[in-house]
């Protein structure tokens, strides 16, 4: 008997992909990640502010990003 089980495979971050936090405090901003500083950070596309701060690897800035339930969009799917 063959068992079959669909692995949802999470995407990898990328440089350039846009973030949206769904946390209030924070919604309605766009976020873009950028290499900043021999890290990874989310910089605000209006005033600059980043949304976690600065991380080593492009894994801790998506497990920070996991924490506050933000919706990522890959840069390969929308034009600025």
């Amino acid at each position: 008997m063959d068992i079959r089980m669909d692995i949802e495979e999470k995407s990898c971050l990328e440089v350039g992909d846009a973030v949206m936090a769904m946390d209030s405090f924070y919604r309605n901003n766009l976020y873009i990640i950028c290499a900043e500083n021999g890290g990874y950070i989310t910089r605000c596309i209006n005033n600059g502010y980043t949304l976690t701060g600065l991380h080593s690897t492009l894994k801790e800035l998506q497990k920070s990003l996991e924490k506050i339930d933000a919706k990522i969009y890959p840069k390969s799917k929308y034009e600025l």
